[in-house]
């Protein structure tokens, strides 16, 4: 969220202008560097179970082009046993504008996160303020396990100041394993693809003008998921 500038709620079918969102969409605008600014920032934030958390933060403007870089580092002890908690991220966000006609952005991101898992917890626990977990989770090092990363690179070219094209390759991917008292799952999602889009908008008097979007995307996406149940003892797969 260090990276997010602007959060733009669309409702109903006119998300699809954003891909298959027929029911709405949130589009996350990402900051951008001052024109002719350089700076570097750092914030920390400090809580209790441990919890630290620091993110720096370089932009870099010119009057051509501008470029943010986001790095951020967490950890946590948690308020239970075995639920440490460690994340890192880092966010690259470009734009470059070649000339008064054409615009690239480009965006990166990639992620790591680690998270200990304790267990639900009885009616009895909660009840006495026992929050020592499943003995169960513990035992087999439950956890939560995500790295992935996500990224674009885009291109706008405006052919008069009434018709312009964008034209956006994407993709993104992760690996994620999970475990828990009774199994293990493996996932490795990938997917990318192409979104273009022709934009107009013609005056049709003082106060009239007429705007419409046409377009087409096309996505794939592959994914494999593997699950494994845990046994009691490794040497006794039917226990």
């Amino acid at each position: 969220f260090g990276s997010v500038g602007n959060v733009e709620v669309i409702k109903g079918p006119a998300g699809s202008l954003y891909g298959l969102a027929i029911a709405g969409a949130v589009n996350l605008q990402t900051k951008k560097a001052d024109r002719g600014n350089t700076s570097i920032s750092q914030q920390a934030m400090v809580g209790s179970y441990g919890l630290q958390r620091y993110t720096t933060q370089l932009q870099i403007g010119t009057e051509r082009s501008s470029l943010m870089i986001n790095y951020g580092n967490q950890k946590s002890d948690g308020y239970m046993p075995h639920e440490a908690s460690k994340k890192n991220f880092v966010n690259v966000i470009g734009e470059f504008n070649p000339n008064s006609k054409q615009t690239i952005n480009a965006y990166f991101g990639y992620s790591d996160s680690y998270d200990q898992r304790a267990g639900e917890l009885t009616i009895a626990q909660y009840e006495a303020g026992d929050y020592s977990g499943n003995p169960n989770y513990i035992k087999n090092n439950a956890h939560s396990e995500i790295v992935g990363f996500r990224t674009g690179v885009s291109h706008t070219y405006n052919f008069t100041d009434h018709i312009s094209n964008t034209t956006t390759f994407f993709g993104s991917g992760s690996t994620n394993n999970a475990s828990s008292a009774g199994g293990w799952t493996d996932k490795s999602p990938v997917n990318y693809g192409l979104r273009s889009t022709m934009d107009m908008e013609f005056s049709l008097g003082t106060d009239i003008s007429l705007r419409g979007i046409a377009g087409i995307e096309t996505q794939r996406q592959y994914s494999q998921i593997i699950g494994y149940g845990m046994v009691a003892d490794s040497t006794n797969l039917s226990g």
